[in-house]
């Protein structure tokens, strides 16, 4: 008799550590169905001669399985002189307070709120944008930053496991200011500047 119930104590044991596992994996599978997850993309091309303007397309898709309800989407364009053997990080500060002391823009510009008529994206969807900006004559090079942003509801911290309720995605680029190797105006053979 004894030993009967040992063995049903065992099996009980067992049983509860299954059904913790098996929490464990739904818990773990449902995080991947429902966390919102984006891709997003930057670009640039230098316009006009001087390269004096850059048109930036951003790019933003949803990547999961549950739709994204009022994303916050941010540019942020900085221009940036670089001094002799200085090196760049890919930070790119969203709010003047966080600029980092070696990497100080020529001139702080607010990040600008783009895809502000989205209300939601849906699973595979996906938008592009297209933003032009005046670039200062000192700048070496141009640090861009996108971020989609969202404040989580209860239901998905709970999900996702977020205490914070604040979520977002950035991604960031480099685009360096290629210099012309001939002088601005050149001189035609009959001797006039074009």
């Amino acid at each position: 008799m004894e030993h009967i119930a040992s063995m049903t104590s065992i099996v009980s044991d067992l049983t509860a550590v299954f059904a913790v596992f098996l929490g464990l994996l739904a818990t773990v599978f449902i995080f991947f169905q429902l966390a919102p997850v984006l891709r997003l993309e930057l670009s640039a091309t230098w316009l006009e001669p001087h390269r004096r303007r850059l048109l930036v397309v951003a790019h933003v898709a949803n990547g999961s399985r549950v739709r994204v309800e009022r994303p916050r989407v941010r540019l942020q364009v900085l221009d940036h002189a670089l001094l002799p053997d200085a090196g760049f990080s890919e930070w790119v500060p969203f709010s003047k307070d966080r600029i980092r002391p070696a990497e100080t823009p020529i001139r702080w510009r607010e990040p600008v709120d783009i895809a502000t008529t989205t209300r939601r994206l849906f699973p595979g969807e996906s938008i592009t944008l297209e933003r032009l900006f005046p670039v200062d004559e000192d700048a070496d090079l141009v640090h861009l930053g996108l971020q989609a942003a969202r404040t989580l509801n209860w239901w998905e911290r709970l999900v996702t496991g977020k205490k914070d309720p604040q979520w977002s995605q950035t991604i960031t680029r480099i685009i360096v200011r290629p210099r012309d190797s001939e002088p601005k105006h050149s001189q035609d053979a009959r001797g006039g500047v074009s």
